[in-house]
């Protein structure tokens, strides 16, 4: 099958692999009857909150297994990653299921697992960005949203196995189920061809259609950085700097929506377990949403319109008070969508700024982004924020935007540079 179509079957399984990876993010439904089994063992009380070091640990590991997968997947493609990371995940689940300790939670979830999520998220994004140089935008968005919906889709399923079966049993399934598909995934999969630029790109100009102009950019790419030339560039810095400011009002939500609400708006538990996944599936299609707006508009165009989505949404947030829950959804709405933007967007805006040959392993580096993100927006609720009175917390969230403008500026400005200095160099 050519290139041109088996490509979006290789994006279809790269899609299935990422709904299985985000299983992760089952782990609210898991914390609970966990800690009710480590205290039935233990015969000492565990609660939930103190489980959470485990999901920290699962999620701070991730940008390392990126990176190292990464560069695999750069040199061999995901058929040498994904199953691998497959293996780590249905392990750690498996073993999880098994575990009587915290700390053994911690090896078997955080790290083995959570490992293994980073290498199948590396492998699926930056191959599904290589088989499309002229829609990286539609690619990223797509792939990443699917792993998105493992939010949505997953935690009500294991939420009804463990009604049913208890939590012991669920894991051992789910690590069953996950690992297996994530593996035979993997070993569909396929190295994408260096050549894929001419096959793709070329072979439509010489049916005489004409380049958009995002095609036109992927075509005109002269060099690859790796990632050392990568972290050499002030470009860099600026696109991690902007990346933060993306993700940080989204993600101070994100862990203590369904708390908010109910403080807030006056929600009632089941009201907020609602507006917790709307929130979700606005992330989704955010994704989607902003990966397409970028082939259409530009990366930063594209990325300026969500950073605009979340600022709406602060302001939203700030003027929701009791019994207005109708706009305290809409306001953490538009904040999902931003986060969703920036996470389908930037993987394409990676690769268009250093090239698509080390583009897992940037990537891997970029997504740094996000994870401070999660870092100061949790921070930033905790430091502005008091109990039913969030406003601080939301301004101070509105000032990070307001920084979010200025590094798109200066990112606009840094490429442009970057772009006169090899039309320049190519004159001479």
């Amino acid at each position: 099958m050519p290139v041109r179509k088996s490509r979006w079957l290789y994006l279809s399984i790269f899609c299935i692999v990422n709904l299985f990876a985000g299983s992760l993010y089952a782990w609210s439904v898991f914390s609970g009857p966990l800690a009710s089994k480590l205290s039935a063992v233990s015969g000492h009380p565990v609660t939930s909150a103190e489980l959470g070091v485990i999901f920290s640990i699962a999620s701070a590991v991730n940008p390392f297994a990126m990176i190292a997968g990464g560069w695999v997947n750069d040199r061999f493609g995901a058929r040498a990653v994904i199953p691998a990371g497959g293996l780590m995940i249905g392990g750690g689940l498996l073993l999880s299921s098994m575990a009587t300790t915290i700390s053994e939670l911690m090896l078997f979830y955080g790290v083995i697992f959570g490992l293994g999520v980073g290498l199948t998220y590396t492998a699926t994004i930056g191959s599904s960005i290589k088989f499309f140089p002229d829609r990286r935008g539609l690619a990223g968005g797509v792939a990443s949203m699917s792993y998105g919906f493992g939010s949505i889709v997953l935690p009500p399923v294991a939420s009804a196995v463990i009604a049913a079966f208890g939590i012991e049993q669920t894991l051992f399934m789910l690590g069953c189920v996950c690992g297996s598909v994530i593996v035979i995934g993997g070993l569909l999969s396929k190295k994408c061809p260096d050549n894929i630029v001419e096959i793709i790109i070329g072979r439509r100009c010489a049916e005489g259609s004409v380049p958009t102009p995002q095609k036109a950019s992927a075509e005109a790419e002269t060099g690859d950085m790796n990632w050392k030339a990568m972290l050499s560039t002030p470009v860099f810095w600026c696109m991690l700097a902007f990346f933060i400011t993306g993700s940080t009002g989204a993600l101070m939500l994100i862990s203590s929506a369904s708390t908010i609400a109910q403080q807030q708006a006056g929600a009632s538990v089941s009201a907020a377990a609602a507006a917790v996944s709307v929130l979700a599936v606005m992330n989704a299609v955010g994704r989607i949403g902003g990966g397409l707006a970028s082939d259409r508009f530009g990366r930063i165009p594209a990325l300026l319109m969500s950073l605009s989505l979340a600022t709406a949404g602060l302001l939203i947030l700030l003027t929701a008070g009791k019994g207005d829950f109708i706009l305290f959804v809409c306001g953490i709405s538009l904040l999902g969508m931003c986060y969703g933007g920036f996470v389908g967007i930037y993987p394409g805006f990676t690769v268009d700024q250093f090239g698509a040959k080390y583009n897992s392993v940037n990537y891997g580096i970029m997504a740094a982004g996000f994870s401070l993100g999660g870092i100061l927006g949790p921070w930033l609720l905790r430091s502005f924020a008091s109990e039913g009175d969030y406003s601080g917390a939301y301004t101070a969230a509105l000032a990070v935007c307001a920084a979010g403008f200025a590094f798109a500026a200066l990112c606009t400005k840094l490429r442009v540079g970057r772009s006169l200095k090899k039309m320049a160099a190519s004159t001479v």
